[in-house]
């Protein structure tokens, strides 16, 4: 399946990432649309957030391109991608907030590391952004003196200090009670509207997807297998796309993780299991 679209700040194409000789993704090809939240699904394993790392040029793949806002990262050098990321907020899955900062200072650390401006300045951003996530009367509270869900909001209130063009979200809603997902979903959209931000978001939770996405990709084993809109998704008839959507425990994603024979590993001492295990993976790779 290769779904490329016209009105794009992110384009995959011809993608192709391996770990261990295993294909983690294999010739897949996709478009970002702008302006829109892109929700990215599928079974755990399937390499969700090792995408976000290939599209924020952490990791690169064997082989493909990845355009984003013009640069392709495979190939832009080390200081054009660190200008590049400038444009890039990051919600991590943790929050990955600095502990020993007050939740001032963790907003204002990307600002007064990357914008040059006076802290006079500095402060009525920070001021602001803590204002949009609902949080400005806590900017002197440490991490620790903060409930989940408020970390995950000075996390996003820190991804758009800079004022991002596209945004990342790591499981977000992880870990999170279900007012603190109500607030995540609604601050989501309203940012994204408001700052005219393109988003790109990793998720499991099926539910919580169909009340923000405006479009979804599901991968599985390796391959882009749907994509389209909620509704679009709710009735789709792949088979991979309706076991994940749905829970299914039976279907073609399977339970059990490549391997030989049971027997084999119950007869085999530690030795042979390993040296089995390096011989199967350079025989993927080769």
């Amino acid at each position: 399946m290769e779904i490329l679209v016209a009105d794009s700040v992110i384009d995959i194409k011809d993608l192709t990432f391996k770990r261990e000789g295993r294909k983690i993704f294999d010739d897949i090809s996709f478009s970002i649309p702008k302006g829109k939240i892109s929700v990215i699904m599928g079974p755990s394993g399937t390499g969700k957030t090792t995408m976000l790392h290939l599209m924020g040029g952490l990791i690169r793949p064997e082989e493909g391109t990845i355009n984003i806002l013009g640069s392709d990262v495979t190939k832009i050098s080390r200081r054009d991608k660190f200008h590049l990321r400038k444009d890039m907020g990051f919600l991590f899955q943790s929050g990955a907030l600095f502990s020993d900062m007050n939740v001032f200072d963790n907003i204002a650390f990307p600002l007064r590391e990357h914008s040059g401006l006076p802290e006079s300045i500095i402060k009525d951003i920070v001021v602001m952004k803590l204002e949009a996530v609902g949080l400005r009367g806590a900017m002197h509270l440490h991490p620790s003196e903060l409930s989940g869900g408020m970390s995950r909001r000075v996390a996003l209130a820190r991804a758009i200090a800079l004022d991002p063009k596209v945004l990342f979200y790591d499981e977000p809603f992880t870990g999170q009670d279900p007012i603190s997902c109500g607030m995540l979903i609604k601050l989501m959209r309203s940012l994204n509207d408001l700052l005219h931000l393109t988003s790109v978001v990793v998720s499991h939770n099926v539910s919580h997807v169909m009340h923000i996405a405006d479009h979804i990709f599901i991968l599985s084993e390796g391959k882009l297998v749907e994509s389209g809109s909620p509704e679009e998704i709710t009735a789709t008839r792949e088979d991979r796309a309706q076991q994940f959507i749905h829970g299914l425990p039976d279907g073609p994603v399977p339970f059990h993780y490549p391997a030989g024979p049971l027997s084999e590993d119950l007869l085999s001492s530690n030795k042979d299991i390993a040296r089995k295990r390096r011989k199967r993976v350079s025989d993927e790779k080769s």
